[in-house]
This record gives C-alpha cells, sequence and structure tokens, in this order.
C-alpha cells in the first residue's frame, strides 16, 4: 500500500458534516464566574469548553460551567457561539475536527543500511452529545533494501453522551491492522458497550470503558480465526502545563472463548509545544501489543518506539 495513498483514503473516510464556523478569531476577553479573567484568541468553542491561545499563559482550556461572559472586540458581550475548527484548505470538509498530522524520519548508514518511517493522521470532536475520534497511523522499516516491518492501523471511535450525566456514556469502537510481519497479518474488529469519566478537568481526564465485541484474524490459513472478546480499557491525559502533555492508554482483549487467546495494548506518550501559533509539536512514546498466545510460540511482544513532529492544521 502506498503511503500517500493511504493517508489520502484515511483523510477522505474521516470526511463528515461539522460544525458551523465563525471566523473571526480577533482577541476576547473571557471573564470567569470567580472573577478572573484570560484574554486571548478563541480557537474553539463547545459545549463543554472554551479554549483561549492566551499571550500570557498559552493554551488554556477553561470549563464552560465556570465562564461568566466573553467580552468582544468591540468591548461588549457576545452571545455563545460554537465555534469549531476550520476545513482543511478551506473547505467545510472536516470543519469542527482538530487534525493532526505526525510523522518521523530515522536511519543509519555504515555496515547496514537502515531507514525508518512512520506517519499519521488524526481527527478528533467533542461536544455535550458526543466525543469522536478517529485516526490511521503506517510504520514502515527498510533493512538493506528489504522490508523488515510494514503495518497499518486504523481506528475509529465515538462515545455518546448520556442526556442527564455527563459522564456516563455508551461508546461503539472499530478499527483495522495489517501487520505483514505477524502470524495473523491482518485483522478487524468491533466493540460496543458503557463507559465512564472518572477524571474531567480541565488539566487531566480519565476515562474506562467496558465492553464486548469480535476480531476477526485472516491473511494467513494458519492463524484466521474469529473470536468473540472482551474489551476493557483506560485513557489518561495529564497536562503538566500550557505547553506539554502525557497521554497513557491500556486495553486488554480476553478472548470469550479462550481466555489464553486474549491480547494487550499499552501505549505511553508525551507531547511538547515547539511553535504553538503554527501549531507545530514534539511527540515521543512507544507502544506495545502482548499476544498471550502465538504461533509456534513465537515472539508475543510487538514494540514500537516513535519521535515525531505534529503539524495541528
Amino acid at each position: 500500500m502506498k503511503l500517500h495513498t493511504f493517508l489520502i483514503g484515511a483523510a477522505l473516510a474521516a470526511a463528515v458534516p461539522s460544525l458551523a464556523l465563525a471566523q473571526d478569531r480577533a482577541p476576547r476577553t473571557v471573564k470567569l464566574t470567580t472573577g478572573e479573567q484570560v484574554t486571548g484568541k478563541v480557537i474553539q468553542q463547545t459545549d463543554t469548553k472554551i479554549v483561549v491561545d492566551s499571550a500570557g499563559f498559552g493554551t488554556v482550556t477553561i470549563d464552560r460551567a465556570k465562564v461568566a461572559e466573553v467580552i468582544g472586540p468591540t468591548g461588549q458581550a457576545e452571545a455563545y457561539t460554537v465555534v469549531g475548527e476550520p476545513g482543511v484548505f478551506g473547505t467545510d470538509i472536516l470543519a469542527g475536527y482538530s487534525k493532526v498530522f505526525e510523522f518521523g524520519l530515522n536511519g543509519q548508514s555504515g555496515n547496514s543500511e537502515t531507514i525508518n518511517l512512520n506517519a499519521g493522521l488524526t481527527f478528533t470532536q467533542e461536544s455535550k452529545q458526543f466525543r469522536t475520534q478517529f485516526g490511521a497511523n503506517y510504520f514502515l522499516s527498510v533493512s538493506d533494501g528489504d522490508k523488515v516491518r510494514n503495518e497499518v492501523n486504523v481506528l475509529g471511535n465515538r462515545d455518546w453522551f448520556f442526556a442527564d450525566n455527563d459522564r456516563f456514556f455508551i461508546f461503539a469502537t472499530a478499527g483495522y491492522q495489517l501487520n505483514e510481519f505477524t502470524s495473523w497479518y491482518q485483522r478487524v474488529y468491533g466493540y460496543a458497550g458503557p463507559g465512564y469519566d472518572f477524571v474531567k478537568e480541565p488539566n487531566w481526564t480519565l476515562t474506562g470503558r467496558l465492553g464486548i465485541g469480535a476480531a476477526q484474524d485472516f491473511g494467513n490459513e494458519a492463524t484466521d480465526d474469529f473470536r468473540i472478546e472482551a474489551f476493557l480499557g483506560v485513557d489518561t491525559k495529564y497536562d503538566i502545563d500550557a505547553l506539554q502533555s502525557i497521554t497513557f492508554s491500556s486495553y486488554l482483549y480476553p478472548s470469550l472463548e479462550d481466555i489464553a487467546d486474549g491480547r494487550w495494548v499499552n501505549t505511553v506518550a508525551y507531547v511538547a509545544d515547539i511553535n504553538r501559533a503554527k501549531g507545530i509539536a514534539l511527540k515521543l512514546g512507544g507502544s506495545n501489543e502482548y499476544l498471550f498466545r502465538t504461533l509456534d510460540d513465537s515472539n508475543h511482544n510487538t514494540w514500537k518506539y516513535f519521535a515525531n513532529v505534529l503539524v495541528k492544521f
């Protein structure tokens, strides 16, 4: 699969209708119920939060319930308007979604020639009614002209919040994996169930999910397998300050037919803004997928490490 074809296809598949946009990004003053205020460009407003790019404090996320009023550039209080992210290339495509492209490239030359490439796209959107995330990434490693890694991951998730409780939700998630150098080769999967936001603060979130679904491995007759699985997942994000954050996720997929057929995926990442005005950041991290059972008891772990540049667009 060509990298550029994969990335374009992922972007088109994720395109959906958007929230209406307000293009005026002049500085505004957000007054809080505590009497404090933050002045800067309002870069996003949803039903639950306002995000302000402030010269003094950096990017500040404010709980909507704590906002008393927003003072516009004319000095008058403004009516609340949902301000989403602009679409790509001046269109409405993916408008209302936060959009991030990331890429990393490294290699070595000497006794052997090695090139490692990874790239990805992530789209996120959140409102009082739902939360959506869609992502795709690609990993390629070539050593002395031979591929030693060729991997594609596509994952989409949506959470639907209850009308009378913004912490409980129902989720549905689905994904596709291709890994040329594993026993299972290709996999599709999907799960659904309840979830809960244990922590929902401006600088820290902690979310749990419990569901049931199925996975199908194919592409290798020796390991083709359909199984019913449970899903237990934890996601957390902590903002160290206005410029740095840490994320961690842990997903367990035990087979309900044979517990020895399960898998466990863990990912951790550190993100630091390099140029906030241009939406450029650095991402460092890694992930591991552990298979409880493998063909001929081969390596149970698949490790990935990355040092990527992120571009928000």
